[in-house]
């Protein structure tokens, strides 16, 4: 299924097409291979990154701040602001 977004077109996959964010964080964080490799390679398999997951994994280790996190996603794989913000403000209301 296609669907349009601020940032382009988009597909929406199944659900085994989704890799948790907090292993791709442990992978990052852990072995140092930066995220757009990372990604890079999930895309090669057809696999997407869990965002939500990866941003609420970060913001638990204390290494991370969400300026530290924006700086990663929004510099090293050109995520948009205004998705970043908006998956923020996600987790906030999640959180609260």
């Amino acid at each position: 299924m296609l669907i349009e977004t601020p940032w382009g077109a988009g597909t929406i996959l199944p659900a085994e097409h989704m890799i948790s964010g907090k292993k791709v964080f442990q992978i990052m964080d852990t072995h140092g291979i930066p995220l757009d490799i990372i990604l890079e390679q999930l895309k090669d398999r057809g696999l997407v990154m869990n965002t939500i997951e990866f941003i609420e994994s970060a913001l638990v280790n204390k290494n991370f701040t969400e300026k530290t996190i924006k700086r990663i996603l929004c510099g090293q794989v050109n995520m948009p602001e205004s998705l970043f913000d908006a998956c923020m403000r996600y987790i906030g209301k999640v959180r609260s």
